[in-house]
């Protein structure tokens, strides 16, 4: 039986700081940024029209070459595995993983929902006073799952343990609270007043039918930065919480209706 080797990682020069991609997929557009470490270098964005399965890689390529960078001194490639749109997470998905395996790089892959809460209580630790979200202590962040539904993630806002690090801005971070779940839109908005902020793409489609009460971010912070993640990234990546390539899957936003019908006529025996 034959095996296929993977690539040795390249050789890497301690005194530069270490190379990162990340990448974000999550609907047709794709954003792309490049870090040393933790900090970022410089970010691109597919131009309006533009679509990831035509453009990622040209992008991507784009984006090292003006930053004078061989793909294989890349140590880590970055990346959203969903809950997204199907086709963006799969071509984001296969891209970075192919790259890393080429490059011999390490991947780190993070729920969408995750650096939406992040993004969030960056923003609250910096904004807000300002902009009346004093009283939130919990966050919700929401894609869009079609059919009036979302699928959605709380967090709770708790101090950190960590002495330092992206997580922990003004001495907090999130932390998961439950599972995911797939919810009819009034049903999350209404459950999740007082105590919430609300963000996440979904918002984009249903934030015009907020229940009385209920607390979200500015529009622009709705769709996961590639800042924060890139952030997000750097700091797993420091605690060895790095992703085994083949173990990689997208989370899509539902299930495609020919497995949803399997699932009812399975139900239905």
């Amino acid at each position: 039986m034959s095996t296929i080797a993977t690539p040795s990682p390249p050789f890497f020069n301690a005194k530069r700081p270490m190379k990162i991609l990340v990448l974000e997929t999550i609907a047709l557009s794709a954003q792309a940024a490049l870090f040393e470490e933790g900090r970022m270098i410089q970010k691109t964005i597919l131009a309006p029209g533009e679509k990831s399965a035509c453009s990622l890689a040209p992008m991507v390529e784009r984006l090292l070459r003006e930053n004078n960078v061989a793909p294989r001194e890349i140590r880590v490639v970055g990346v959203v595995n969903g809950p997204g749109s199907f086709t963006g997470l799969r071509v984001g998905l296969a891209f970075a993983k192919t790259l890393a395996w080429g490059i011999g790089a390490e991947v780190v892959a993070l729920n969408t929902l995750e650096v939406l809460a992040a993004d969030a209580l960056k923003h609250m630790t910096q904004n807000g006073s300002q902009n009346g979200f004093q009283n939130a202590q919990k966050i919700s962040a929401a894609v869009d799952a079609q059919r009036n539904q979302v699928l959605a993630q709380d967090f709770a806002c708790v101090e950190s343990a960590l002495s330092s690090g992206f997580e922990s801005p003004a001495g907090f971070e999130v932390r998961k609270m439950g599972e995911m779940a797939l919810l009819d839109f009034t049903q999350w908005a209404a459950e999740r007043r007082d105590d919430f902020l609300l963000t996440g793409p979904a918002l984009a489609k249903y934030g015009k039918f907020l229940p009385d009460g209920a607390q979200a971010l500015p529009s622009e912070c709705w769709e996961p930065s590639v800042e924060t993640l890139g952030e997000l990234v750097w700091e797993r990546y420091r605690r060895g919480e790095t992703s085994e390539l083949m173990d990689i899957l997208p989370i899509y936003s539902r299930l495609a209706a020919a497995e949803e019908r399997k699932v009812v006529l399975k139900k239905k025996q």
